[in-house]
């Protein structure tokens, strides 16, 4: 990954993700009290997608 990311491929890729063409698969998703399951999870391996941690804005 670059640190400095081509502007138009920035562009083309937010294209994508706004009209759907791009969309993340997530494997399981933790809540923030849990984030030791979360971990343990992402060390098993095995994973089809990603990990998400949710938090809450409360």
């Amino acid at each position: 990954m670059s640190a400095n990311p081509d502007t138009a491929l920035l562009g083309a890729l937010a294209d994508h993700v706004t009209s759907g063409g791009l969309r993340p698969v997530i494997d399981s998703v933790f809540p923030l009290a849990d984030i030791a399951s979360a971990h343990q999870a992402f060390e098993r391996g095995g994973v089809v997608g990603k990990h998400v941690v949710a938090v809450s804005g409360r």
